[in-house]
């Protein structure tokens, strides 16, 4: 079996340099959800994305929706501009529990901040304009070598 992160990395590309720093510890497989036809082959699956209006990419949220998670375990990473704050911007949470609803092993996630120059952020020069940096990469490597454990 092997493993994969299906990613959406739009607006700076902070996700996709998550996905990657995973995915070389890992030794998987990074994709775009339309370039995934089935999920036969993979027993662990990350699902990345940057946070757009509080909320994973609809790409991401609809491949989950539409798939039979068939037990396979998976795992969240996420970057965005602003942290979760429960009851009010708690992204990681509304995919978790459409992970598990759709049949998904929910087995943890990473989330760092990055940049974000997003509508009026743009003016006033963005927030967090360097990150991810090594830092949040590093962390992001380790828990990859915790999931790593799930790989078969």
């Amino acid at each position: 079996m092997d493993s994969l992160i299906i990613y959406k990395s739009i607006h700076m590309g902070n996700t996709k340099k998550v996905a990657e720093a995973v995915s070389d510890v890992i030794g998987c497989e990074i994709k775009e959800p339309n370039e995934v036809e089935n999920l036969d082959k993979y027993n662990l699956i990350g699902f990345a994305s940057g946070v757009y209006y509080g909320d994973f990419h609809r790409s991401i949220k609809d491949f989950v929706d539409n798939t039979d998670g068939d037990g396979k375990r998976a795992f969240l990473l996420s970057t965005s501009g602003f942290r979760p704050l429960p009851f009010v911007h708690n992204y990681e949470e509304k995919m978790r529990k459409r992970l598990k609803e759709n049949g998904f092993e929910f087995l943890g996630s990473f989330t760092c901040r990055g940049s974000d120059r997003y509508g009026p952020l743009k003016f006033f020069g963005g927030l967090h304009m360097s990150r991810p940096n090594e830092s949040d990469l590093d962390n992001a490597k380790k828990f990859a070598e915790e999931m790593k454990k799930y790989v078969r």
